[in-house]
């Protein structure tokens, strides 16, 4: 797995997330930009900042799940009342996925010799979705998953992300020794570690993570750190065109 650090703009209002395909854009707002939950007018604000229209922006009604959703000819408001789920997944060049964050991880994918890509919203209770948007790529959208590409964005560290035992232990059953850590009588869940571990036996190669903890990194929102009136990070990835 490549590491990289992100590269905060000079408002530090985003950061622009590698894609290894030059016809997507992907990015994340970080703190400084507020609250950019759907409906919120400073998210709008800025996605016209960046160029891109907010009418091709779709996102949906997140509930912590391994649902995935299709976005084909449906415009995102309509979407976005009818779905509730964490993932989006698209092959139109037009489209704009995006899905809000502040300590679970987004995870983009993308299929390197195609046109597909998915955007997930992967938290403690969702790890899982990421196998689900391989597998949906595969077998909808005809991408071999030697040809798939994932980036896991910024998400609480295994360094902050402290839990109780119960949990622990339930996701070390299911994800394994990689996914969790102790330490003196305490217990912690790494998210990277889990997907990475999830992507790889998928048979997904590429792979590339951000370092950053949301946690413990200012400029990026937390829930953990922040508490209730966390401003939600948006994630967001599309095409040029439209």
């Amino acid at each position: 797995m490549r590491l990289f650090r992100l590269s905060p703009s000079a408002g530090l209002d985003w950061a622009e997330i590698p894609l290894p395909r030059a016809d997507l854009r992907a990015g994340l707002t970080l703190r400084a930009a507020g609250d950019m939950r759907p409906g919120e007018p400073r998210r709008d604000e800025l996605f016209r900042r960046l160029g891109i229209d907010p009418r091709r922006v779709h996102a949906l009604r997140q509930v912590h799940s391994t649902r995935i959703v299709r976005v084909a000819g449906e415009g995102p408001e309509a979407l976005a009342a009818r779905e509730l789920a964490d993932g989006l997944i698209a092959d139109r060049p037009q489209a704009v996925l995006s899905v809000t964050v502040g300590d679970c991880l987004p995870i983009f994918l993308v299929h390197r010799r195609g046109r597909a890509f998915a955007l997930l919203h992967s938290g403690w209770r969702g790890t899982g979705i990421a196998a689900e948007a391989v597998r949906l790529l595969a077998a909808e959208y005809g991408a071999p998953t030697r040809e798939l590409a994932a980036v896991l964005g910024p998400g609480i560290g295994a360094c902050c992300y402290e839990v109780e035992e119960a949990r622990y232990e339930s996701f070390r059953r299911r994800f394994g020794e990689r996914a969790v850590r102790s330490e003196a009588g305490r217990f912690f869940l790494d998210l990277k570690a889990a997907n990475a571990e999830l992507l790889a036996g998928c048979g997904v190669e590429e792979l590339a993570a951000s370092e950053e903890c949301t946690a413990c990194t200012p400029w990026l929102s937390s829930f953990r750190r922040d508490g209730p009136g966390f401003a939600r990070m948006a994630a967001f990835m599309g095409g040029a065109e439209g």
